[in-house]
């Protein structure tokens, strides 16, 4: 989870593209945000409304479901 919403825009970009390079190596990883993030790799998102102690109403909170960038190594690899 990332609460990025208030950080400042090239703090925000500075992660984001570390996201986008090193993020779901070898294993697909969930990212949530409060902050869109353009990512160009392979992956799905959605947006789900959170309440939040500063906003009861809710939020809205960027999801992503980011795919690994190349298989894992299999047990008979890595010996």
């Amino acid at each position: 989870y990332l609460a990025n919403l208030r950080f400042p825009d090239a703090v925000v970009d500075s992660i984001n593209a570390r996201l986008e390079s090193d993020c779901a190596m070898e294993r697909d990883a969930i990212v949530a945000t409060l902050r869109e993030c353009p990512f160009a790799r392979p992956h799905e998102s959605w947006t789900l409304n959170v309440p939040m102690s500063w906003n009861p109403a809710g939020w809205p909170v960027f999801i992503y479901h980011l795919h690994a960038l190349r298989a894992r190594p299999t047990e008979a690899e890595v010996a």
